[in-house]
């Protein structure tokens, strides 16, 4: 999902496990955490010129959701 959609590849870290990368012009990092045995955390945020961008967080968080097959 974020390969397809980042401007300039990704940058990944195993821990805590996060993706960094410009989507649509603002840097967005996704943070994957478990939380139990049956589910995880997906955080996502991102900024553009310094500030919050709750639209592209959103985006993104809508394009992780839809390839994981799961209702919003």
């Amino acid at each position: 999902t974020m390969r397809q959609r980042a401007e300039d590849g990704i940058q990944t870290t195993d821990y805590p496990r996060r993706i960094e990368c410009v989507v649509a012009g603002a840097e967005v990092e996704v943070q994957v955490e478990a939380y139990d045995l049956n589910r995880t955390l997906i955080r996502v945020r991102a900024k553009r010129y310094l500030l919050e961008d709750d639209n592209t967080a959103r985006m993104v968080m809508n394009y992780i959701l839809d390839d994981l097959g799961m209702a919003r």
